[in-house]
């Protein structure tokens, strides 16, 4: 496993805790984007939508007892570990030979996914290759090169993760501590919230070198499928109307104050549900599902770093593409 520190990006390790607090880092922030609609309010993970454990870390020995007593999919929380102990198990884990993803989040706590189930990876690989099909139709395969679970540090001491997919333009990053463009999240055992945690560090940890993160989360309880696009948007983009400031209108306010250029914002949320009277679980066809704010649209100039040239254009994933990943969900879910 390639442990590349990253070029271009910030750490928060040189950012005070309250700027993190106010950049939505910490889990218990306000979303910049709580002040928007999306449909999605009555959304929550419930104790059937996800299997984490918060754990004190011990040592090295002791991590890995833990990790392979575990026989089923599960997101483990495990804390403190220092940068040291991180690169200790990093180590340690490929040396092993073992393939469970592996983030740390402000030198304090570390996320793992252990024996990733099927479903998790549908999550993420689907998506891949569906964007992966329409880039090869511009005939850009061999640029849109695969940079898989490589491990990204933000600074000494600060934080480092591992997409579950992620790619970017070889032609515009040829090196390897160059970031990817784009990164996919995949969730079953780990919560919503989690996951918004991830695509929020890849953005603001890589000073927005990332472009766009999906988030993609299986909530069994509701029988609902999200996916996320977050991007960097400006602090004041979206404060609507000029007399009225909610708290996370503030909160961006206090961003563009501090002289921060861009924050993570959640650009579109796609939702896909059972129709009415269809119990996914037994019939899982692409017909069986219905698809609210697609298309997922992808923009080039994003994911490639220049415009689009003749036959070149938007990744866009419609309402059928949504359908038969949402099939492919199911079909995996016990």
């Amino acid at each position: 496993m390639d442990v590349i520190n990253a070029m271009g990006g910030a750490t928060l390790a040189q950012r005070t805790k309250s700027e993190s607090v106010e950049a939505g880092l910490n889990d218990n922030a306000a979303d910049i984007n709580d002040d928007i609609d999306d449909g999605n309010d009555d959304i929550d993970d419930g104790n059937g939508d996800t299997n984490e454990q918060y754990l004190p870390f011990r040592n090295v020995r002791d991590f890995f007892a833990r990790v392979n007593a575990c026989t089923e999919e599960t997101f483990f929380v495990f804390s403190p570990v220092s940068a040291a102990d991180y690169e200790a198990l990093l180590k340690s884990r490929d040396r092993r030979g073992q393939k469970f993803q592996m983030d740390l989040w402000d030198g304090t706590q570390l996320w793992i996914t252990t024996h990733a189930s099927g479903l998790h990876e549908t999550l993420h690989g689907h998506l891949d290759d569906k964007i992966l099909l329409q880039v090869a139709s511009m005939g850009l395969c061999d640029d849109w090169k695969r940079v898989g679970t490589t491990t990204f540090t933000a600074g000494a001491g600060g934080s480092g993760g591992e997409g579950d997919s992620s790619r970017k333009p070889v032609s515009q990053r040829p090196l390897p501590a160059m970031w990817p463009t784009l990164v996919i999240e995949g969730g079953y055992s780990q919560s919503l919230r989690k996951l918004r945690h991830k695509a929020r560090w890849w953005l603001q940890e890589s000073n927005f070198e990332v472009k766009i993160v999906l988030i993609a989360k299986c909530l069994r309880t509701s029988k609902t499928i999200l996916v996320e696009k977050w991007v960097g948007i400006p602090p004041l983009a979206q404060i609507s109307p000029p007399n009225v400031t909610t708290r996370a209108q503030q909160q961006r306010l206090n961003m563009q104050g501090q002289g921060w250029g861009l924050v993570p914002g959640k650009a579109q949320t796609v939702t896909i549900r059972p129709i009415p009277g269809v119990d996914p679980r037994q019939t899982s066809t692409p017909n069986s599902f219905q698809v609210v704010r697609s298309p997922l649209v992808l923009e080039f100039s994003l994911l490639f770093l220049r415009q689009p040239g003749a036959g070149e254009g938007n990744v866009s994933l419609g309402a059928q593409a949504f359908q038969s990943f949402a099939a492919s969900i199911w079909q995996d879910v016990e």
